[in-house]
């Protein structure tokens, strides 16, 4: 049945933020306006950790794996041990451990890491116009991006976020906060971080030049996709993230990637290539989005390791997107009503096919868990 009783409660769960936001932008300028702002932002938290929690345990590579790390944590030589194997990322590994201390079940799990979302995106907001932040903070919660996110791409994504801040206060000549951050996102992710670090002299290349070679990788996107090599490497990449709980989680359409990204990550950042940025780092920040592009269709016809860069590149693309068409009202309203419903027929098309979210596989994987 197409319309399950979970596809009604995301709906519902949906619907609700939306309607907050539409009251507030009908009383912005108003004295009520603050109200229903403050409303749609604890409406749109709630809605996301409601849904986020009940994420389908079977569903990405790792989400159900490091549950049962968590779980496996009865004492600091497991987490001394676990260090051993997993290498570093001391700071990843130890919260964790302090997740084990509590009784916490799956949901509780799935609840944890919601909030460690919505905490780094109200941070990330703080520094844009109310408008700016309401709009983008539902679009970028309720993405397939984040709501279908499993650990390893999230755990990324924190360790560039703290690296974001960290860039950001260095150009602001911040040393001492930034170089902080940097180590804490070291600590996090270090792979992610030192692979980010390689790849940041790229953003000193013009723009023209960086748009030019989003169209050239777009079209090469799909000259490597075709190649038998592409293929054997896929499943070579696959083989290697077999896992004994849960249903394997292949990674064999870049074509599907690609629409993942058109709506919610193509369209702002093509829409904004001749804006005139009035800060220096947002320049910045779209000169990386533009090579993080080029990046990611060279990449994905092999691997999906740029899909680690999303939960941090989408936030980006969408806040800046808003912050600089706001006063453009039938421009702001397109984009928002397109990526708005791509968004929700993604979601509900992948709980009618069974692929996220309350399967018989997650019931499994909880009764064997506790």
């Amino acid at each position: 049945m197409f319309f399950s009783g979970t596809s009604f409660l995301f709906t519902i769960l949906y619907f609700l933020p939306l309607t907050l936001i539409y009251s507030f932008s009908k009383t912005i300028n108003k004295k009520e306006g603050n109200g229903f702002f403050f409303a749609s932002i604890v409406m749109i938290c709630l809605s996301f950790t409601a849904f986020y929690s009940m994420k389908n345990l079977s569903y990405g590579d790792d989400f159900y794996n490091y549950y049962l790390i968590t779980k496996s944590f009865t004492s600091i030589y497991d987490f001394a041990e676990q260090l051993t194997i997993g290498g570093g990322d001391l700071i990843f590994w130890f919260f964790l451990f302090t997740l084990s201390q509590f009784d916490i079940s799956t949901y509780g799990f799935g609840v944890t890491f919601a909030l460690i979302f919505i905490t780094f995106l109200l941070l990330f907001s703080s520094q844009y116009e109310r408008k700016v932040i309401i709009l983008s903070l539902f679009l970028v919660l309720f993405s397939r991006l984040f709501l279908e996110s499993s650990i390893n791409p999230l755990r990324s994504s924190i360790a560039l976020c703290f690296m974001f801040f960290s860039i950001k206060y260095a150009y602001e000549k911040r040393f001492i906060l930034s170089i902080f951050l940097g180590i804490i996102s070291f600590f996090i992710h270090d792979f992610i971080v030192l692979l980010t670090l390689f790849l940041l002299p790229f953003v000193l290349i013009p723009r023209w030049m960086l748009i030019n070679g989003v169209f050239i990788t777009f079209v090469l996107f799909f000259i490597l996709n075709a190649l038998p090599f592409a293929e054997a490497v896929r499943d070579f990449y696959n083989e290697n993230i077999r896992y004994n709980v849960g249903e394997l989680q292949e990674f064999s359409r870049p074509t599907g990637v690609l629409l993942q990204m058109s709506i919610p990550l193509i369209l702002p950042v093509l829409m904004l290539h001749n804006t005139k940025f009035t800060s220096g780092f947002d320049e910045y920040s779209y000169k990386f989005l533009l090579f993080f592009l080029s990046f990611t269709f060279l990449s994905i016809p092999f691997a999906p390791y740029a899909l680690r860069y999303f939960i941090i590149v989408v936030p980006i693309a969408i806040y800046l997107f808003f912050k600089y068409t706001h006063h453009e009202y039938r421009k702001m309203v397109t984009v928002f009503v397109l990526i708005s419903g791509f968004n929700f027929l993604v979601i509900i098309e992948n709980i009618a096919t069974g692929e996220l979210f309350f399967d018989t596989e997650q019931s499994r994987n909880i009764r064997l868990a506790q």
